[in-house]
Formats: C-alpha cells, sequence, structure tokens
C-alpha cells in the first residue's frame, strides 16, 4: 500500500519553484544532483526516482524544464564543484579587444617609463 503523504505530481505544477543544486561526491568520482520544489502548502517535494522508458521514438518531451535562474544555480553548484567546459571557447572579438588593450597599456606604460627616467 503507498503511503498516504506521497503523491505524484506533474513537474508543471510548480515549475518556476524548481531548485536544482549539485554537490561534489568524491568517494564516486562525481556529482550529486538534488532536486526540489516547495508544493502549495509550503512541504517541500523531492525528486527521488527517475524512470527510463524505452522508445523506437528520435525524439521525446524533456525529462526536465527548468528556469535560467535554476539553471545559473546549477551551473555555479557544478562549478564549485570542480566542472569545466569540455571545450574552452572564447568569443574572438572579446579575446582580440583584450589583446589590444594590453598592447596600448603596455605602450603607454613605457613611454611613461621612458619619460619618467629621461627627465
Amino acid at each position: 500500500m503507498a503511503n498516504p503523504e506521497q503523491r505524484t505530481f506533474r513537474a508543471s505544477e510548480w515549475m518556476n519553484d524548481w531548485e536544482f543544486r549539485a554537490q561534489p561526491a568524491p568517494w564516486w568520482n562525481g556529482v550529486q544532483l538534488m532536486v526540489r520544489a516547495r508544493t502549495y502548502d509550503g512541504v517541500f517535494a523531492y525528486l527521488k526516482d527517475i524512470t527510463v522508458e524505452r522508445t523506437e521514438e528520435a525524439m521525446e518531451p524533456p525529462a526536465l524544464t527548468m528556469t535560467m535562474k535554476a539553471a545559473q544555480v546549477l551551473m555555479d553548484d557544478l562549478w564549485a564543484s570542480g566542472i569545466r567546459p569540455t571545450e574552452k571557447r572564447q568569443d574572438n572579438g572579446a579575446l582580440e579587444a583584450t589583446k589590444n588593450h594590453l598592447a596600448d597599456m603596455q605602450t603607454m606604460t613605457f613611454r611613461l617609463l621612458d619619460d619618467k627616467l629621461n627627465s
């Protein structure tokens, strides 16, 4: 018999209130993921089990959808756990601007130093 306190909910019932957190699990050489939401009566509901279904379809709806704020918190937690992007992508325009700025600062510094030494 099912626990009367347990009930299955659709994620969309709390979609904006879901929290996704991650923390290091060094004993597994991995990361633990916790997912929770506050119910309308103020109680926390935690994601406990994930059901995996096989299908012949190439694309299914997403298993989870999160707000941008929740995604940012998860990204910050993963970063704090030591997870980094596989590819280091950098905007070439930003990198080029940084290089130009450093070159300008170097030129200015040497001119100031030269003026100071020659005066």
